[in-house]
């Protein structure tokens, strides 16, 4: 019951959601204004799809490492082993992560995480991903997004900059939050530079 959509381009990234969340029973709550899916601290845009007390926990409570400065396969293994530990931590010591004996901690949501303008889709078992294409979504109306993004932007973002991916990105979740009946306007949308 979400809608996060990201663009991943050379030089900065673009994270944007609705502000639909449900509880189990159903019932839908309009995010109040200063309350959000997504963050934006110490370095981090951080965007959650799922739990609600995932989005709670990391909009909240969740205090990441400073990011250093560096790139790729640097920066892979900052957030492999400085950025996810941190997460699962917190998760963990919020009651939010779930371990049985044979099994692995997990948890029940996605997030994208934008560092340094760099894209990471994390999954519930922690696990991340970049996409060498630049298109990142989740929830129930992430599919709906993703296609009217790649519908806008005629399947590549190089062409973009910053500010028009803002708006197609706006754009993409107007379009599925008419589509998806789990996801509402306002949509709230940030971008970050790759910084040197």
């Amino acid at each position: 019951m979400t809608t996060i959509l990201a663009v991943q381009g050379d030089t900065w990234s673009v994270v944007g959601c609705d502000s639909l969340v449900s509880d189990d029973n159903g019932r839908a709550y309009s995010l109040a204004p200063g309350v959000s899916k997504m963050t934006e601290k110490s370095g981090y845009v951080m965007a959650t799809a799922g739990d609600l007390r995932a989005i709670n926990i990391v909009c909240h409570a969740f205090d990441p490492p400073k990011p250093p400065k560096v790139f790729g396969a640097d920066l892979d293994s900052f957030f492999t082993s400085k950025f996810i530990p941190a997460l699962r931590e917190c998760f963990e010591s919020h009651g939010y992560a779930t371990k049985s004996d044979k099994e692995q901690a997990a948890h029940g949501s996605s997030l994208i995480i934008s560092v340094r303008g760099v894209i990471y889709a994390v999954d519930e078992d922690y696990a991340w991903t970049r996409d060498r294409y630049g298109f990142y979504s989740a929830g129930s109306g992430g599919d709906y997004a993703i296609g009217a993004m790649n519908a806008l932007c005629d399947y590549n973002p190089n062409f973009l900059s910053d500010v028009l991916a803002v708006e197609y990105v706006q754009r993409a979740i107007e379009i599925a939050t008419k589509l998806d009946t789990g996801s509402r306007l306002p949509s709230q949308v940030i971008s970050q530079t790759i910084a040197p």
